[in-house]
C-alpha cells in the first residue's frame, strides 16, 4: 500500500513539473516576440537620399578618406549631394565640402521625401540635434559669426543657437558672500587686538640697525683696492653688440594627416643691446634687449591618394582619381626677431642668456615639387580617361606661391650660453650655442579640408596645386637651434 502512494505521489510531481515548464516556456516565446516588436523601428529601414538635410554627428572622427573635419562642420546643417560611390560604395557625398562620411556618422535633420520611416528617423535624431543646438548656444557671439561666415562659404547653414537661463542658478551665490564677509571682519578685529599689546621692542630693532650697516659697508672698502679685479671697480657695463646665427630649424608644422616634416635651417643677424650689474662674486647680472632679422625654413612631405566628384558645365558629374607619390613642399620665411632675455655673464667669461623672444614672419613664400602625378577621370556611362589632363606624361611639376601664415607672431623661449674672452680694449668676443622653441603661435586655422590637388572640369581642364600649410596645417610654430659668434662693445661704468 505504502509503495502505491509513493509512485502516485512521483506522477503527480512529474505532471506539475511538466505543466509549469510548458507555461515558462510559453511565457519566454512570447516576452522575446514582444521585445523584437519593441526593437523594430521604423527608421531602421530608412535609406539617405540626396537632398537630405543632416547634422554631422560628433562621433565621427575622420572623413572616410581620411582626413579630421573641422571643428565648424559639427555646427552646421548640410545638405547630401550624392549616396554611394565607386570608392565608398556605403559612402555620403557631402555638399559643398566634397567629404564624404558613413551613414552612421548622420542624423537626420529634414527629408527630402517625407515618410514614415523618414518621420520617425528625425524624432529619433532630434535630442541629439537639440543637444548640438545647446552647445551652439553656448559659444560666444563671434565664435558663431565665425561658423556662420565658413559655413556661407560652402552653401549650408548654421544651426539655430539654443541658449539656456542661468539666472536661478547663480541666485543663491548672495548669502554665502555675506557671510563670508562677516567672518572676516571679525577674524581682523580678533588679530588686531593682541598684535597692537606687545609694542615694546625698541631695544632690538636700534641694535640690530649699526650692525648690518657697518658690516655691510666697511668690509668691501677693506678689499677694494687689495683683492678685487679690474672690473670689481666699476658699476656697471654697457654693451652693444653685433652678432651671427644659424642652425637647423622647423616650423613645426601641426597636419590633419600623416604628413611627414623636415628640418631646414636658419640664419640671422643679430644686433642687440644689454646693460649689466655687476656683483660682489664679480658676475655681471643684465637685461638683453635687440632686434634681430634673418631667414628660415622648413618641409613638409605627403602623397596624394583621393577621390572627389565635379560637376562639369555641361552638368556632368565626373569622378576623378588623384594619386602622386611624391609632393615635396618647402616653407620659407624672412623673419624677425625682438629679444627680451635675462643675461648672465661669470668672472670666468662663461655667459648665459634666457628668456622670451618674439618672431613674426614677414614674407613667407612656399614652393612644391611633384613627381610623377596621375589624374583619371570617370565620366557618366563608365567612360574612362587615364590621363584627363597634361600631367599624365609628365614626370615632375613645380608651383610656387605664398603661404597663409604670414604676419603671425610666434612667442618663443629662447636660450644662449657659451664663453667669451675679453680684450685689452675692454671689447669681447662670444662664442657658443643657441635654441628657441615656440611655446605660444598666434598662427591658428581652420584648414579647409581638401586635396592638395584639386581639378575643375573645363576646357581645358583647370589643375590647381594647392599648399599644405593651407590644406592640412592647423597650427605652426617655431624651432631652431645652432651656433653663434658675436662683438661686443662694452662700455664700463665706474
Amino acid at each position: 500500500m505504502k509503495k502505491t502512494l509513493f509512485i502516485v505521489a512521483l506522477s503527480i510531481i512529474a505532471s506539475s513539473y511538466c505543466f509549469a515548464d510548458d507555461v515558462l516556456t510559453g511565457y519566454a516565446a512570447k516576452r522575446d516576440e514582444n521585445l523584437q516588436q519593441k526593437a523594430y523601428s521604423p527608421s531602421a529601414d530608412y535609406a539617405f537620399k540626396a537632398g537630405d538635410t543632416i547634422v554631422i554627428s560628433k562621433s565621427m572622427t575622420k572623413y572616410l578618406t581620411g582626413e579630421t573635419p573641422s571643428e565648424w562642420v559639427y555646427f552646421v546643417r548640410h545638405t547630401i549631394q550624392q549616396v554611394g560611390g565607386k570608392r565608398f560604395p556605403q559612402g555620403i557625398l557631402i555638399r559643398g565640402i566634397f567629404s564624404w562620411v558613413g551613414p552612421d556618422d548622420l542624423l537626420l535633420y529634414r527629408a527630402v521625401e517625407e515618410n514614415e520611416q523618414a518621420e520617425q528617423r528625425q524624432k529619433e535624431d532630434k535630442p541629439a540635434v537639440i543637444e548640438r543646438q545647446e552647445e551652439m548656444g553656448q559659444k560666444t557671439q563671434e565664435e558663431r559669426d565665425e561658423i556662420a561666415r565658413k559655413a556661407a562659404r560652402v552653401g549650408a547653414t548654421p544651426l539655430e543657437p539654443i541658449v539656456r537661463d542661468t539666472v536661478k542658478e547663480e541666485e543663491p551665490k548672495e548669502p554665502v558672500v555675506a557671510v563670508v564677509d562677516t567672518v572676516a571682519k571679525q577674524e581682523q578685529v580678533a588679530e588686531q587686538k593682541p598684535e597692537q599689546k606687545p609694542e615694546p621692542v625698541v631695544a632690538d630693532t636700534v641694535a640690530e640697525q649699526p650692525v648690518t650697516d657697518t658690516v655691510a659697508e666697511e668690509q668691501p672698502a677693506a678689499q677694494q683696492d687689495t683683492t678685487a679685479s679690474d672690473s670689481a671697480r666699476y658699476k656697471g657695463i654697457d654693451r652693444f653688440t653685433i652678432g651671427v646665427r644659424g642652425g637647423m630649424a622647423s616650423l613645426m608644422q601641426q597636419t590633419v594627416n600623416n604628413t611627414a616634416k623636415s628640418f631646414g635651417f636658419d640664419a640671422l643677424l643679430d644686433i642687440q643691446y644689454a646693460h649689466y650689474w655687476i656683483t660682489k662674486k664679480e658676475h655681471r647680472v643684465g637685461l638683453l634687449l635687440g632686434v634681430s632679422a634673418g631667414y628660415g625654413q622648413g618641409g613638409l612631405h605627403n602623397g596624394v591618394d583621393d577621390s572627389y566628384t565635379r560637376t562639369s558645365p555641361e552638368g556632368e558629374s565626373i569622378q576623378y582619381d588623384v594619386k602622386t607619390e611624391n609632393i615635396k613642399e618647402t616653407d620659407r620665411q624672412i623673419q624677425l626677431e625682438v629679444p627680451l632675455m635675462f643675461s648672465l655673464i661669470t668672472k670666468k667669461g662663461f655667459f648665459l642668456n634666457l628668456g622670451p623672444r618674439f618672431m613674426l614672419p614677414l614674407y613667407t613664400p612656399y614652393s612644391e615639387t611633384l613627381v610623377k602625378p596621375e589624374i583619371k577621370a570617370t565620366f557618366p556611362w563608365g567612360v574612362v580617361v587615364p590621363d584627363e589632363i597634361a600631367t599624365g606624361k609628365v614626370t615632375q611639376l613645380d608651383y610656387n606661391g605664398k603661404s597663409a601664415q604670414s604676419m603671425k607672431v610666434n612667442v618663443m623661449l629662447g636660450v644662449e650660453l657659451g664663453y667669451e674672452w675679453f680684450f685689452k680694449s675692454g671689447n669681447s668676443l662670444g662664442l657658443g650655442a643657441y635654441a628657441n622653441y615656440s611655446v605660444y603661435s598666434m598662427f591658428k586655422q581652420q584648414t579647409q579640408n581638401k586635396g592638395l590637388i584639386d581639378v575643375t572640369p573645363a576646357a581645358p581642364t583647370i589643375v590647381d596645386v594647392y599648399s599644405a600649410t593651407d590644406t592640412y596645417t592647423s597650427k605652426m610654430g617655431y624651432l631652431d637651434a645652432g651656433v653663434k659668434l658675436a662683438y661686443h662693445f662694452n662700455w664700463w661704468k665706474k
